[in-house]
């Protein structure tokens, strides 16, 4: 990850403590590794999410909707609600 380049008088940036800390770099690793997996799920047409959701469903032919919630972290009920397009008329 590179710096900002932020630089005071001192030539010293006034983040540099930040990339020191732990919390805030595995933050910033996790920004940019979602960033990635957006840009290689977008170019077939898919977000992360439903990225993960066909691996998983492939792997597990058997997994309800609930099964499918508990595989990937995430409730039941937002796998099954529709995205707000789908709810217009």
């Amino acid at each position: 990850m590179s710096k900002p380049s932020v630089k005071i008088a001192s030539g010293i940036s006034p983040l540099d403590d930040m990339y020191e800390r732990p919390g805030f770099l595995f933050r910033r690793a996790s920004q940019v590794l979602m960033h990635i997996a957006e840009q290689e799920t977008a170019r077939i047409g898919l977000t992360p999410p439903q990225h993960v959701c066909l691996i998983v469903l492939d792997r597990c032919k058997a997994l309800d909707q609930i099964g499918l919630g508990k595989a990937i972290g995430v409730e039941s009920r937002t796998i099954i609600r529709p995205p707000m397009e789908q709810m217009r008329v």
